[in-house]
């Protein structure tokens, strides 16, 4: 059985740093998953769009911001940070 939590954090394809979210990964645009067939997400174009948007302008206002703390939702189904602590 597959669990949406674990995708792309398989350390012997995506290294010891498969954790870390890194959009500079050879293949990151292949990260995200919005599912296939009928099950396809209708907005998956718009959030990729706009996921590129806000990636690429919060890195251009903020060259030097660090992730200073993540602290994790402990979910199983949607995992995703629950607290992300970025200094600018």
């Amino acid at each position: 059985m597959g669990a949406l939590a674990a995708a792309n954090r398989d350390t012997e394809f995506w290294g010891s740093d498969a954790d870390e979210l890194r959009i500079d990964r050879p293949i990151a645009a292949q990260h995200g998953s919005f599912g296939a067939g009928a099950h396809h997400c209708l907005g998956a174009a718009l959030v990729r769009v706009q996921g590129r948007v806000a990636f690429t302008e919060f890195v251009r206002r903020f060259p030097d911001a660090v992730v200073d703390d993540v602290r994790w939702n402990g979910r199983i189904n949607v995992r995703g940070p629950e607290q992300l602590v970025v200094t600018v």
